[in-house]
C-alpha cells in the first residue's frame, strides 16, 4: 500500500514514483532467490490486489476506482469494473512471475473497505451486468479473473482468508488465515488448503 518495491520494466512508475527512491532491481530479486534456493528457502511474493493498493493508484490514477472520493479506510481500491485494470494486473502478474519461480503467487485480497467502491458508476454498472448484490461478490469476480491469469501462466495462488468468504473461488485457492481460527475452520470446510498464520505469535 506505501509503496512498490520491485523494479518493473512493463510499468516502470511503479517504482520510479510509487518506490520512493527504495526498491529492488530485478537483478537484486533473482539474486535473493537464487541465495536463498541455495539454502533450502522459497521466496513467494505478494502483491496486494484490489485493495492496499495506493502505490498502484499512486503510480497509475487511471486504475483507481470512484477517484473523486477515498474510501473511509483511507485504502485507495483499483477499478473492478474496468477492463484496464485487468490488463494492468495481469501483465504485471505475469511480469513478476518470471521473477518468482515458486509455485505460490499471493494476491493479498484483504481489507477492501466496505465503502470502496460505493457510488462508483462503472462498479454499480458491473453490479447490474453480472448480477453481483454485494461487495464480496464483487471482490470474487475480481479475483476469478486474476485466478485465471496467474493458472494459466503455472501459479497456485494464494490469498488472505478473505478470498474465500464467498465460497464461489476455485478450490486450488490456498486461503491465508491470518485472524482467528474461525477463518481456518472456514476455509477448511469449503475445501481449501490453508496456511495458518491467525494468532499472535504466527501473524505478528
Amino acid at each position: 500500500n506505501e509503496a512498490f518495491r520491485v523494479e518493473s520494466r512493463r510499468y516502470p512508475r511503479l517504482h520510479e514514483v510509487a518506490g520512493h527512491g527504495q526498491f529492488y532491481t530485478q537483478g537484486q530479486i533473482r539474486e535473493l532467490v537464487a541465495y536463498a534456493a541455495d539454502r533450502g528457502v522459497r521466496v513467494a511474493p505478494e502483491f496486494d490486489v484490489p485493495g492496499h493498493a495506493r502505490a498502484m493508484t499512486l503510480a497509475y490514477p487511471q486504475l483507481a476506482s470512484n477517484p473523486a472520493g477515498a474510501p473511509a479506510a483511507g485504502l485507495q481500491v483499483l477499478n473492478p469494473a474496468s477492463d484496464e485494470t485487468y490488463r494492468f494486473v495481469e501483465r504485471l502478474f505475469d511480469e513478476m512471475a518470471g521473477l518468482f519461480p515458486d509455485a505460490y503467487f499471493h494476491i493479498g485480497g484483504d481489507e477492501v473497505p466496505d465503502d470502496a467502491w460505493a457510488g462508483d458508476p462503472q462498479v454499480e454498472a458491473l453490479m447490474k451486468a453480472e448480477g453481483l448484490k454485494t461487495k464480496a461478490e464483487v471482490e470474487a469476480h475480481f479475483h476469478r479473473r486474476i485466478h485465471q491469469a496467474l493458472t494459466r501462466r503455472g501459479k497456485i495462488v494464494v490469498g488472505w482468508e478473505e478470498l474465500i468468504d464467498t465460497g464461489t473461488l476455485p478450490r486450488d485457492v490456498v486461503a491465508h488465515a491470518w485472524r482467528t481460527s474461525n477463518a481456518t475452520a472456514r476455509a477448511t470446510a469449503l475445501g481449501h488448503k490453508t496456511i495458518v498464520s491467525a494468532g499472535h505469535h504466527l501473524y505478528l
